[in-house]
């Protein structure tokens, strides 16, 4: 045994024999006098001898963390003995120790602490042969690099590496990752569109500096509890608007002034939502409010802009938003849920994530409408988005956002009754770079198609009618999305009395399955229902028919639209989607009483077919000669702008299944 303890004496005199140890500078022992009063049999001012040579073990691992955080537990392996306590120390050598009582092999990081600069860590262990030793050493490292306008002074920043940029800066093209990030020294700093910062702490601006990202670009953080210190900005361009177009804002920053945002928005044209009575309200004092955080407004464009459609640049100013935000929302029953929130952060957030949080899901439908009205036009003001697909309202400038809701972009959602509160976290951010304000693999098999009603006037509706996992064919959280548009026509189908926008359906899909179409139209006139896209099987010959039970006609909505008449109001009866033909159902088939041709008020005719899709026209004199061809009409009407100067034509009319029929006609 090597142990070798000296008490010390009564009267102050200690008496030391020992032998075999030499102690030079090589020695592989050394003679210490121990604090510690934890060993068993070890007091104050007992002395120990500290043997090198056994195996104290090694700490695992290495690691390089943010200033400011707590490394990862650290955990003692390898090593022959018991362990007395833990060391802590500023350099390798540990010159100046700071002893920490813990006898376990894992170091807790939360005892570890956050750390602020450069550490080292390493176990003391007592060997088999009551020798002293030492594990081999962990470093905790803290690192940072700066720019000084023309380069990192350690590398270019990673997500462990505190970066600080002294000297003007503009991204382009290069994102990039810190720690935590500060900006001084009177710095000028540009993230161009496109690129990111991501950043697992904090964000500081120095007094004197800026950092401004531009439309597009993105700030996205990790950690909750990072503060941001300073002022940012961020530049937002609206979708290519006229002059009295409007928008949905929410703010990504702290205490943006609303009449600061746009202050050539005429006062009494900032809205917030009233969902008492599902109206907005003019704000009465744009210049002394600010947004609320993850609260949604209506603004009408600058007073100065453009009568044509142009895109508007509004630029937040603030502290960025950062962490876990909770808005408590207007909930007055049934009819009266419905509350105008927004995305609070300077990164967009995925829609999934949002209506998937576990607060969320008690308390909002997972059905989001997006604003994409243009003043004067006769669209519906709303698109519709659920976990099954979106759903546009026929403006130009409006497209799928694919999940992902936009920085800057206020939307609607329905309260369910259950809860009043929506929860916002960083867990839901994402640097995805979609289209601005609307354009993810996707597991979940969906199998859709979207139904378009028109107008002859312009008017437009869209709905959309899915299969998809997970849904049923009563209402479904998520999936279904109601239909609260305020168009002049209105196209959705129907779950029990209430018309959705969205209907989610169950799957294995059933060829026998029959959905309700409701239709309303502020005027009567003509109309027409058509596919507008599709996908999965539905794309790939699966057919879709619409039958009109007023007139009892079934037709295959993939040979082209459906052609109808319709008097005002509001029909849930008449029109169903249904994907095989009923069994000895007589189908009417495409002949000559079905066509109608007459003369336009140039030299030619019009040749109309219906509800039939025309596949080419020939024409004759009635000698049997050859006058006129048209092919691949694709359409069910055509117009022949031929003068041909005989009396009597013979039409020959090639509908697209193949079916001919023969009009004739006195020119």
């Amino acid at each position: 045994m090597q142990r070798i303890l000296f008490k010390s004496l009564k009267c102050g005199l200690f008496i030391f024999l020992i032998t075999g140890i030499n102690f030079n500078s090589n020695a592989k022992s050394i003679l210490y006098s121990t604090p510690i009063s934890k060993s068993e049999g070890i007091k104050a001012f007992d002395f120990l001898l500290f043997n090198s040579s056994g195996d104290g073990g090694i700490v695992n691992s290495n690691q390089q963390i943010c200033a400011g955080t707590a490394p990862n537990d650290l955990t003692l392996a390898s090593y022959n003995g018991t362990i007395l306590y833990w060391e802590r120390s500023d350099d390798a050598g540990f010159s100046s120790p700071t002893s920490i009582a813990n006898t376990s092999s894992v170091l807790l990081g939360t005892e570890i602490g956050n750390l602020e600069s450069t550490t080292y860590f390493r176990a003391v262990v007592e060997a088999p042969d009551f020798s002293i030793v030492y594990s081999e050493y962990a470093i905790i490292s803290i690192t940072s690099t700066t720019w000084n306008g023309s380069t990192w002074s350690n590398g270019y920043p990673t997500s462990t590496t505190a970066a600080v940029i002294s000297a003007d800066f503009t991204t382009s093209g290069n994102s990039f990752s810190a720690c935590t990030l500060t900006v001084n020294n009177n710095a000028i700093v540009i993230i161009s569109s496109g690129d990111d910062v991501t950043l697992e702490g904090g964000l500081t601006i120095e007094t004197g500096s800026s950092f401004t990202l531009e439309n597009n670009a993105t700030l996205f953080q990790i950690q909750n509890q990072s503060m941001n210190v300073g002022t940012i900005s961020i530049n937002r361009d609206s979708s290519s608007l006229k002059r009295l177009d409007y928008t949905l804002w929410s703010s990504p920053v702290e205490s943006q002034n609303l009449f600061n945002f746009s202050p050539y928005t005429m006062a009494n044209r900032f809205y917030s939502y009233n969902s008492d009575t599902n109206l907005y309200n003019v704000i009465s004092s744009p210049e002394t409010t600010v947004f609320d955080i993850a609260k949604g407004y209506l603004i009408r464009m600058p007073n100065n802009h453009p009568s044509e459609p142009t895109v508007w640049t509004g630029t937040f100013s603030g502290v960025p938003n950062n962490g876990d935000y909770y808005y408590t929302f207007f909930d007055g029953g049934v009819g009266q849920r419905f509350n105008l929130i927004g995305n609070p952060y300077p990164s967009p957030i995925d829609a999934l994530s949002f209506i998937d949080n576990a607060d969320n899901s008690n308390s909002i439908t997972g059905t989001l409408y997006f604003w994409r009205k243009s003043n004067g036009s006769s669209s519906p003001s709303y698109c519709t988005w659920s976990s099954l697909g979106f759903v546009g309202n026929g403006e130009p400038e409006v497209y799928d956002p694919n999940g992902v809701i936009q920085v800057g972009q206020g939307f609607l959602v329905e309260g369910t009754g259950v809860s009043n509160v929506v929860h916002f976290t960083n867990e839901m951010r994402t640097n995805n770079h979609a289209n601005q304000f609307f354009k993810v693999t996707n597991t979940i098999e969906k199998k859709r198609f979207w139904l378009n009603a028109i107008g002859n006037n312009g008017a437009f509706s869209q709905t959309m009618i899915g299969y998809m996992t997970g849904a049923s064919n009563g209402v479904d959280a998520r999936i279904d999305a109601k239909y609260i548009n305020d168009g002049s026509i209105a196209l959705a189908s129907m779950i029990e009395d209430t018309p959705y926008a969205i209907q989610g359906r169950g799957l294995p899909f059933d060829s026998s399955d029959i959905v309700r179409l409701s239709f309303s139209a502020t005027n009567s006139g003509n109309y027409s229902i058509v596919i507008d896209h599709s996908d999965d099987f539905f794309a790939n010959g699966q057919p879709v028919y619409l039958r009109d039970l007023t007139t009892g006609t079934i037709h295959d909505l993939s040979l082209g639209a459906y052609n109808f008449s319709f008097t005002a109001g509001t029909s849930s009866d008449r029109f169903e989607i249904m994907y095989q033909l009923p069994q000895n159902l007589d189908i009417p088939v495409f002949n000559a009483s079905q066509v109608i041709i007459y003369k336009n008020l140039d030299s030619g005719f019009v040749v109309d077919a219906g509800n039939t899709l025309l596949k080419d026209i020939k024409v004759f004199d009635i000698s049997g000669r050859l006058l006129y061809e048209q092919k691949d009409i694709n359409k069910n009407e055509t117009v022949v702008n031929q003068n041909l100067l005989n009396d009597v034509l013979l039409v020959q009319i090639t509908s697209i299944d193949g079916v001919m029929v023969t009009k004739k006609m006195i020119y």
